[in-house]
């Protein structure tokens, strides 16, 4: 049985897209923008997840199962702070 590829992710959340990025046996970097859901950002991280994992080839399991280092953030929050300042 061949070992699968190990990941490292990092999902941004913005008030306008979300980015996707992940890196492949330390030299294969792919990045992706999706739209943000606004109304739920649990539903524009997942659904970023799904659509990178199709993407790639993998079911979200072997994304997720096959990912050593996540790494999630967000600038939302970020902004809204500026605005009512």
């Amino acid at each position: 049985m061949s070992q699968m590829t190990q990941f490292v992710s990092g999902v941004d959340i913005g008030g306008t897209f979300i980015d996707a990025i992940v890196v492949a046996d330390e030299d294969q970097v792919s990045v992706w923008k999706v739209s943000t859901a606004p109304d739920d950002f649990s539903e524009g991280f997942f659904g970023s997840i799904a659509e990178v994992a199709q993407k790639m080839g993998l079911s979200v399991g072997e994304l997720f199962g096959n990912t050593r280092k996540p790494a999630y953030r967000t600038t939302v929050d970020t902004l809204k702070l500026e605005i009512l300042a």
